[in-house]
């Protein structure tokens, strides 16, 4: 609920900040508001239609939905060349259960010094990813111990 409302005061200060409305979409998600997480993940493609994170998590919950062919639309329409945000690829790589792509677009997140990597890193959604063969050269990357 907390985190719903920040979201939410969030998208009244800045309604033309995607991020602000992708952030309030993961709140609902997390809360099991999935009809209102749609809502604010388009809100969230609709101002921001080069990023990838909105769009990889309507195709999430599409896929968890049984819309598979909607899924995989989305995402093959989601280029890496006009989004540098990759953490969406990566939450839907382990969506899929494709971890070894998971691994992949992390360690593209790793490359290009996206922030998300260290907002992220902790996160229970990383658990697959920690437990992949390639963590540990994924950690010395990053300068971490294993």
């Amino acid at each position: 609920a907390e985190a719903i409302e920040a979201g939410r005061t969030g998208t009244t200060l800045e309604p033309g900040y995607f991020l602000a409305h992708h952030l309030l979409g993961e709140a609902y998600w997390a809360a099991g508001r999935i009809d209102e997480a749609v809502a604010s993940f388009e809100r969230a493609a609709q101002l921001a239609p080069q990023s990838v994170l909105p769009t990889s998590w309507l195709a999430v919950i599409c896929r968890l939905r049984g819309d598979f062919a909607r899924a995989e639309e989305l995402i093959a329409g989601a280029s890496q060349d006009r989004d540098p945000m990759l953490w969406g690829r990566v939450v839907y790589s382990m969506m899929r259960g494709d971890i070894d792509q998971a691994v992949h677009w992390f360690g593209e997140m790793i490359e290009r010094r996206d922030p998300f990597v260290l907002i992220y890193l902790r996160s229970r959604a990383l658990q697959p990813l920690r437990a992949h063969p390639s963590w540990p050269e994924l950690a010395a990357r990053m300068r971490l111990e294993t």
